[in-house]
């Protein structure tokens, strides 16, 4: 691991889901705190990270109160539920963080799982940790000892990380430190988030590192939500950029937005934006009759579909110059596109269409 100066946060004193603001750092305090609370204090922390070195960031996320803030009290976090990270994650979207900020908040609450002491890194800003999205590693285990053979992808940052999760071919998944691995970079559209690709052959590893199987399922499904609220500050973003370009654009005298076509193309994006939020809360929702995992699986494919929905028309909306790489809405749209990938909505598509087919059946 690389050594880094330590963050207070690591003994912040929590009581279960207690938290108030100090600054922009999140500790704990009142029942009163919701979701919400948790924006102004993420845009804050995300603006005050922009320039710096992934270490650097790590750590200020840790000193922020943010890295730990889905892990548990007993190892330094705030022992949140999911939900709290949506505000988090959003403000991530919005502002084009280039950090592996799901992976840092789901990986520190798996690792806490597993018991290994692993978490405190993630948690302290000392450990940057990622998760390789695709692919399963072949596991044998003798004693205390497991050794990892095949190849794992879809790991954003694995080449800046300390730490990378990688799932087994058992339904477990395992941490599996990156010094000395084989990582070669993937092809990919996202070129400030790039993902990589690592060949483990004959890699042997702690069995203490283990995630448990529910737990990783656990993290999976999580992932799918915060994917949303990424896709939710992107689409927020570009549609507040597409409607200032069309009110401030004059051409023969008057505003793009003057257009009856330009303002039901805006309202159209406006109301995708509003559904990706409807669809997260639905994600959340005890109401609905559904699973809690198909309701994620819908929450993560309505929303990534809708946010790009919003960033291509913000793009038409701004015209040739929508196009250039001066105009960051190209950069919103190769995150979501990345996050197609790494979700498998082609796959995940088919799986809630044969779960809702089989409900309906029944």
């Amino acid at each position: 691991m690389r050594a880094r100066p330590k963050s207070s946060s690591a003994s912040s004193p929590t009581a279960s889901c207690n938290c108030r603001r100090e600054g922009n750092r999140m500790t704990s305090e009142t029942d009163s705190l919701a979701p919400a609370d948790f924006a102004e204090a993420a845009k804050a922390s995300i603006a005050a990270s922009t320039e710096l070195a992934m270490a650097d960031v790590a750590t200020r996320l840790a000193q922020d109160g943010i890295a730990g803030m889905l892990a548990s009290e007993d190892a330094g976090g705030l022992g949140l539920p999911v939900r709290y990270a949506v505000p988090v994650l959003a403000a991530a979207g919005e502002a084009l963080f280039p950090f592996p900020l799901i992976e840092t908040l789901l990986a520190a609450r798996a690792l806490d799982a597993c018991g290994s002491g692993s978490a405190a890194g993630v948690i302290t800003g000392e450990t940057v940790a990622t998760i390789a999205w695709g692919g399963a590693a072949d596991v044998a285990r003798e004693g205390d000892k497991i050794t990892l053979n095949g190849v794992v992808s879809l790991a954003p940052h694995a080449d800046k990380a300390d730490l990378v999760l990688v799932a087994l071919d058992n339904g477990e998944a395992v941490a599996v430190p990156t010094a000395g691995l084989s990582i070669a970079a993937a092809w990919g559209i996202d070129h400030e988030r790039p993902c990589f690709e690592i060949n483990l052959s004959g890699v042997e590893v702690d069995a203490s590192c283990l995630i448990p199987a529910a737990s990783w399922k656990e993290l999976i499904e999580d992932a799918l939500v915060s994917r949303a609220a990424v896709a939710l500050g992107c689409a927020a973003s570009c549609l507040a950029m597409a409607e200032e370009h069309a009110n401030t654009r004059i051409q023969f005298g008057r505003a793009l937005s003057a257009n009856q076509a330009m303002r039901h193309m805006l309202a159209r994006m406006k109301m995708h934006v509003e559904n990706i939020r409807a669809v997260i809360d639905s994600g959340f929702s005890a109401a609905n009759s559904s699973s809690p995992a198909l309701r994620r699986k819908a929450a993560y494919l309505a929303a990534v579909s809708s946010g790009i929905f919003v960033v291509e028309r913000a793009i038409q909306v701004h015209g040739g110059m929508g196009f250039t790489w001066e105009m960051p809405l190209h950069r919103h749209l190769r995150w979501l596109r990345s996050l197609q990938t790494q979700g498998d909505s082609d796959g995940l598509l088919l799986e809630v269409a044969d779960d809702l087919i089989g409900s309906a059946a029944a």
